[in-house]
């Protein structure tokens, strides 16, 4: 007599799969692909037709020639393996133009457009350099100074300005290295705008001292002697107004300070 065993009482062997073997086609294909664009590659670099003829650098005034070309070829090797292959001699380097900002390596440089013909093997680089807005120095080393552009960013070493031909600004908190900006995106926003209130009004700003970050105060001396005094946290009302008011109604040599570090109110001696 034999018992029936439920299918529940049989335990369950996994039979192993024998490893898959990839196709013979497969890695013809493969190797075929491979020897096309290794042939490819070498019958760019090696032909005269791919070889690049001219590359012309221009809108540069103060940056060198030789110093645009550097940095946009280090940029594009680090950007593309296939093009680092082929190396900037080829005309396929260049191709498929692009536009950037100097970045680390040019700060000078605001904007860079590339320009490639594959028909004439030529290459045009314009560049677009920075404009001086201001001299950017700092109050624990008069003589570390740095050009900056209209957004605030050191893009040049410079000598400590003399006169009131540019404008000047001493700060007390970050030292003016290149590529530094002299205060963070809104504030500094909020500063520009401010002083242009201010020349809107009459004064000419000369020299700008930004205090200690925790203060965030900044005064302002003007080309008459009148010293403006303001916070980074707020912009005054009607600042242009009453700063016209106020010059108009006390004579230039009675009035020294304006005060407007309090919200909503003025305060002059």
């Amino acid at each position: 007599m034999f018992l029936k065993k439920n299918k529940s009482e049989f335990g369950v062997v996994k039979l192993k799969e024998k490893p898959r073997q990839k196709s013979p086609v497969f890695l013809i294909y493969f190797f075929a692909i491979a020897l096309f664009v290794a042939g490819a590659l070498y019958l760019f670099d090696k032909y005269e037709v791919f070889k690049t003829k001219k590359i012309s650098v221009l809108g540069n005034k103060i940056v060198a020639t030789s110093f645009v070309k550097s940095a946009v070829t280090r940029n594009i090797l680090a950007s593309s393996k296939l093009k680092a292959m082929l190396g900037p001699e080829n005309i396929i380097f260049w191709l498929g133009g692009s536009s950037e900002s100097g970045g680390a390596n040019l700060p000078i440089v605001e904007k860079i457009n590339i320009k490639s013909s594959l028909k004439s093997k030529e290459v045009v680089i314009s560049v677009t350099e920075r404009k001086l807005w201001g001299i950017w120095c700092s109050v624990a080393s008069s003589s570390l100074c740095a050009g900056i552009d209209e957004n605030g960013l050191a893009f040049i070493s410079s000598p400590e300005p003399e006169g009131f031909l540019i404008m000047k600004i001493l700060s007390h908190g970050a030292s003016p290295n290149i590529g530094a900006k002299l205060l963070p995106e809104k504030e500094f926003a909020l500063f520009k705008s401010v002083l242009q209130e201010i020349s809107e009004a009459g004064p000419t700003p000369q020299i700008i001292e930004i205090k200690e970050k925790d203060l965030a105060e900044w005064s302002l001396q003007t080309s008459s002697g009148l010293e403006l005094m303001m916070s980074l946290h707020f912009k005054p009302e009607n600042m242009a107004y009453t700063v016209k008011e106020i010059i108009n109604s006390i004579p230039i040599g009675e009035l020294n300070v304006l005060d407007f570090r309090v919200k909503n109110k003025v305060y002059y001696r």
